[in-house]
């Protein structure tokens, strides 16, 4: 069980730590809601910005051709925005999870980060959390936006260590190994 102090009396509720079960439901909704998500919202977005950009550029031309500017601009723009949308959608997620101890999905089934020993937990705490959790991929970013090939490779071992610590959640504990190096667990969200 797992306490979060009660705001009235000042006494600790206790709720459950949960295990794996529950964990993979949330990041199986959540993936589902950064993969459509983010696709429609890339894609609308995408068709809208590229085709107002394209189209706008080819105003002067005349206006069949702007008009024919404005569709392809369209077109590719939501191609374009349909791949990169769920990128931005999973980032959305992360920084969501650091802030508020869940995500999306987890809001959904009620499950949020607490301290190791089952205490509510806070900002401090989420972020660490996050930034142990999502480590690969802000390494891929930090490789990507400085042009250091080398730091993909650490991203790359990051990722390695973390997917084999989610296994660490089927002992006792229930902890994953970013859990146990952030000092956190998942539980019920009282």
């Amino acid at each position: 069980m797992s306490t979060v102090a009660e705001p009235s009396t000042g006494h600790e509720i206790r709720s459950e730590v949960l295990g794996p079960g529950i964990r993979i439901a949330v990041g199986l909704l959540d993936g589902i809601f950064i993969s459509i998500g983010g696709m429609l919202v890339g894609l609308f977005a995408g068709a809208a910005l590229l085709g107002i950009l394209i189209g706008s550029s080819g105003a002067a031309v005349g206006s069949e051709e702007a008009a024919v500017g404005a569709a392809v601009g369209g077109f590719v723009g939501s191609i374009l925005g349909t791949i990169v949308g769920p990128f931005f959608m999973a980032l959305l997620f992360m920084i969501i999870e650091g802030c508020v101890g869940f995500s999306p999905a987890g809001l959904l089934l009620k499950v949020k980060v607490c301290k190791a020993d089952g205490t509510a937990g806070n900002f401090k705490v989420y972020v660490l959390r996050a930034l142990i959790k999502f480590s690969p991929t802000l390494l891929m970013l930090f490789s990507i936006f400085l042009a250091i090939p080398e730091i993909g490779y650490l991203s790359f071992l990051a990722s390695i260590v973390l997917f084999f610590g989610l296994f660490t959640a089927l002992g006792d504990s229930k902890q994953t190994l970013y859990d146990k190096l952030s000092g956190t667990a998942v539980g019920r969200k009282v």
